[in-house]
Order: C-alpha cells, then structure tokens, then sequence
C-alpha cells in the first residue's frame, strides 16, 4: 500500500529541481551551458514511470524517455537515463551563446523550470604574487572546468620551450610580441606531464609571464588566457577576459635580497628546480643570475641540465 501511496504522489505532484542541482558531467558545481554538454539535473518527481528508471549507453539518444521531456531555451535535449531523482542527458545545438534561458522538465502534463546561464564559462586570472620589474611574474589561471585539473606548469616535454601559446599580454592597448629565442631542439629524457608537477604552494596553477614576455618596466599591463584545447564534449574554449595587473619598480633593497635569496638555493629536486627556481631566474637577465643557471647545466640530471642549458637564450636575446 506504501509503495503504491509513492507512486502515486510521484505521478501527481511536479517535478521538483533548481537551477543549482543542474550540473555538468563529472561537475561539482553550476556551469554554464553549451551544445553538446553533458548534463544531469538533480531532484524529485522527474520521472514519468513513477520509481522505474530508464537509460540508453549509446546515441542516438531520444527526446523522451520515461514518459519525460526536457527543454533547453525551447529546444529538446536528448535524454541518456531518467530516473525520480536524476535525468542525464545532451544539451541541443541552438542554444543561446551567451545570456541566460530555461530549462523545463515535462512530465505527464505537469512541469517545472529553471533559469540557467549559457554560453563559454570563463577563466579567471590574478597575480599569484606582487608583481616587480625585472622579477618574477605569475599569473594564477583558475580554469573554468576545475575537474580537468587546472594548470600544469611547465607546459611542454621541450625544455627549449618555456612559454605557452595560452597567455597574451597587452599594455596601453598594444598587444606586446612573445619572446623569440634562439634556443635548438633537443631529446629530452623524462616526460614533465607528470613526474614534473607544480607543488601546493603559491605557485600552484599559475603560468610566469616573463618566460615569455619582457616585463622589465612598471606600469599597468592586461593579460587574458586563452586555452586552445578544445572541452570533449562541447568544444567550448576556456578563456579569460582581460585582466589588469601592476608590475611595480623594485627598490635596489628589494632586486638585492631577492638575488640572494636565489643564490642561496642549490637544490636538486627535479620539480621545484624546472616548475619554480629556474623560471623564476629567467626574469632577471644579468650575470649573477646567468651564472646560477650555467651552474645548473653541469647537473647530472638530465632533464635539469637541459632546461637549464636552453634557458641561457633568454640572457643571449637580451643582449639584443
């Protein structure tokens, strides 16, 4: 009698969902939405059969499943399971590319929406530290898919190649040139896609501007990432808007201490030395950082050697 009391009051009453229970697949939180997307609605009364559940693995998948429809901005979504609680499914091509629309759940002749937000999620950027001429500068990226992992620097198993192809920078309006070094290829032994990763410091998902831009003067700059890669399922790209940051003057007090401080590091630890210690002194160009550099290029770490050995193009391009 219970269970049929259940069914019933699943078949009368609405769907029940809201715009912060539709959320991407493998998500965690609300994102916005384009075509192709997989997407899961959470709530009660979604389905049309009561308790029962239905489901396709593969595509095409259909418009209406367990007696249940959803629409997206007007259009249908192909739907891959529906369930009381859960409803899997495609969001339709045609979609708005930007802005806000509804989504609706129909069910036996009832329904519910919600509003949601469509079009590419956004990247954001911020300076992972203060900023200072001639000294390092990183920008933290916080990926607007934060399942895939976030940034990884470096970028590339070339250790010729420091940069990324992601980040631009502008200033006064002008898009600055990246850095073009006269740095040869090379074989490279050990692969930086996972067995050389940032640590958890502050250094964490953040790319170093000056590995590819000279940022040796103050003033007001504006970066914006710009991922390349395409997201699996939609092939939206992650970018950034522009975002403002001051690259300040250095007192002499400041450069001094600094270049001390980097003196006093000879390690050997594979990952802090190529993701943090010899980026960090590629920013300064002068003799005192070049020759640290040149002492690393005597490692018997291979990888190390080698990173170290290409980055001496960027103290011959500032001669230039």
């Amino acid at each position: 009698m219970l269970v049929l009391l259940l069914i019933a009051m699943q078949l009368v009453f609405p769907p029940r969902f809201t715009s912060e229970s539709v959320l991407p697949s493998r998500g965690s939180r609300p994102e916005r939405l384009s075509p192709g997307m997989l997407v899961s609605i959470y709530g009660m009364h979604l389905s049309g059969r009561g308790l029962d559940a239905c489901g396709q693995e593969r595509p095409p998948w259909p418009e209406e499943m367990c007696g249940t429809r959803v629409m997206l901005a007007g259009r249908p979504a192909r739907l891959l399971y529906v369930s009381d609680r859960q409803i899997n499914l495609q969001v339709p091509e045609g979609v708005p590319g930007d802005g806000s629309g509804e989504i609706r759940v129909l069910r036996n002749g009832v329904s519910a929406a919600a509003t949601l937000r469509f079009g590419p999620e956004r990247a954001v950027l911020e300076l992972a530290e203060p900023a200072y001429a001639g000294m390092p500068v990183w920008i933290r990226v916080t990926t607007s898919y934060r399942w895939q992992g976030g940034i990884r620097y470096p970028f590339n198993a070339e250790p010729w190649n420091w940069g990324t192809r992601d980040i631009e920078v502008r200033k006064d309006g002008r898009m600055l040139a990246p850095l073009r070094l006269r740095s040869s290829g090379g074989v490279v032994s050990g692969f930086p896609d996972g067995s050389v990763a940032p640590g958890d410091g502050s250094r964490k998902h953040s790319i170093p501007l000056h590995t590819q831009y000279w940022l040796d003067r103050p003033g007001t700059y504006e970066v914006r990432y710009r991922h390349q890669c395409v997201y699996p399922e939609s092939g939206v790209q992650d970018e950034s808007e522009w975002t403002k940051f001051t690259v300040l003057p250095p007192t002499a007090e400041q450069k001094a201490a600094w270049l001390a401080r980097m003196a006093k590091y000879p390690r050997s630890e594979e990952a802090w030395v190529v993701t943090d210690y010899l980026p960090d002194l590629l920013a300064s160009r002068d003799l005192a950082t070049r020759k640290i550099v040149e002492s690393y290029t005597r490692s018997t770490n291979n990888l190390i050697s080698q990173y170290a050995r290409h980055g001496l193009a960027y103290f011959e391009a500032a001669r230039h």
